[in-house]
This record gives C-alpha cells, structure tokens and sequence, in this order.
C-alpha cells in the first residue's frame, strides 16, 4: 500500500445535503392534509423509499462558494465539488472512497502537502472503509443519509409561494445542517427545494431524478492512501454545518 502522510483528508461540506426539483412522486395522502409532524414522518418514509436522487448544493460560507453535484444511491455514489472553477470527483462505494482532485483542492482543502499535490493530482486515489478519512468521504453520500439529513426537529408548516408554477408545502425545522425550509410539492411526499440560511451560511438545495440510480463505476485501479500517523502542518480549513 502507497503510505502517504497527508495533513487530513477535509471534505467541503459533504454533510450538507438536501433539497430536490423535478420528478416527485405523488401520493394519495399528499401532506398537505396532514399537520406538520406527520407530514415530516411521510416525508422521511418517502425518501428512504426511493432508489436514487441526484442533488445540487451550492453552500456559501465566510465568503467562500462551493458548488455540487450528487447522484446518491442506496449503497453507492458519486459526488463532484467545484471551487474557484476547479473540480473535484468523489465516489463512494460500501469498501472504499475514491479522489480524483486537481493539485489545488488537493493542497487546499484535502490538506495534500504542495509535493504531494504535485504527485497526485487528477489520479485516482483510494481510502479503504474503516479509516477515519473514508467515514468524512462518505458523509451524506446514500439515501438513508440524506434522509437523516433532511429530517426535522419540532417541525411546522408554513405557506410558500409557488416555486417554476407549482405549489408547494413548506416544512420547516431544525435539521443536523441548521434552520431548514423543506418545499414539498402539493400532491407529493419527495421534496423540491431545501434551503438553509443564518448569519455564516446559506445552503440551495435542489433534487432531479427521484427513483433513478445514476449507474456509477468505481475506477478499476486507484492508488490507495494510508490513514496518517502524525500532522505535518495545521490542518486544512473545512466548512461544517452552522445551527
């Protein structure tokens, strides 16, 4: 195995998941006749139900915007992250996660060193499951977790104009991300569009492609990554959930 001292592996916000637009499948108990925490439950139960998303989440934070694009799976992944123009690619699978970065994300925000970077940008890398790094790779990255990330504390339901012609039902609540605003179409149990908003944070939302699992194919050589045994600089700046 390739051992590679590397400072942390720090994902952009990759537990920030949510909000959804296109395809939602409609119900025969729409929430709409039903009061806020069963509404939240179905919600739940809905999206658990469901084979595949794909999400993109735009998270501005202290002035920096990330941008990215998800296809989620029950067991699988794949998510791309782009900063300043440049793209990042992260597949996960139930026994590995895989990098392919240009030498700036890496350095930056993966907390590559400049001659690692260097050695390593735009192949494909691997961190086997169990490691500490694969568990911060894989956050938010299946259906179950985007489940859980959606989900609401003390929920209510509030009025919310409509969203491209169609109306919608807004839950609204406390989330593992912040203050979220769940717009669920009326008819509907799959959300449209989440957001997330305070003084540090704001987070857009938005889901296409209920019940499609995108096909995602793992790369068939990586260079595998060891867990680090010791810091060799402070660690990389990484922008967490603001409740």
């Amino acid at each position: 195995m390739k051992t590679l001292k590397i400072r942390t592996i720090t994902p952009i916000a990759l537990a920030l998941v949510a909000s959804a637009c296109g395809s939602a499948a409609t119900s025969a108990n729409s929430i709409t006749s039903l009061n806020a925490v069963t509404a939240e439950s179905q919600v739940t139960k809905a999206i658990l139900a469901e084979s595949g998303v794909h999400m993109d989440i735009k998270v501005t934070q202290n002035g920096v915007t990330t941008e990215q694009g998800l296809d989620a799976t029950k067991t699988i992944s794949q998510r791309t992250i782009t900063i300043n123009g440049q793209t990042a690619k992260i597949i996960i699978t139930p026994t590995a996660a895989y990098i392919n970065a240009p030498e700036s994300i890496l350095t930056t925000n993966f907390g590559f060193t400049a001659q690692a970077a260097a050695n390593f940008a735009s192949k494909w890398l691997s961190v086997a499951a169990g490691n500490s790094e694969y568990s911060a790779l894989s956050a938010g990255s299946t259906i179950t977790n985007i489940a859980q990330a959606v989900a609401l504390s003390s929920p209510v339901k509030r009025s919310h104009s409509p969203i491209n012609g169609v109306n919608v039902t807004e839950l609204y609540g406390q989330s593992i991300g912040g203050k979220l605003a769940l717009e669920v179409p009326n008819g509907s149990d799959l959300p449209l569009i989440g957001t997330i908003a305070n003084s540090t944070l704001d987070v857009t939302l938005t889901f296409s492609n209920w019940g499609t699992a995108a096909k995602i194919t793992p790369p068939t050589s990586a260079i595998p990554l060891a867990a680090p045994t010791a810091p060799t600089a402070s660690a990389a700046p990484t922008t967490t959930p603001a409740g």
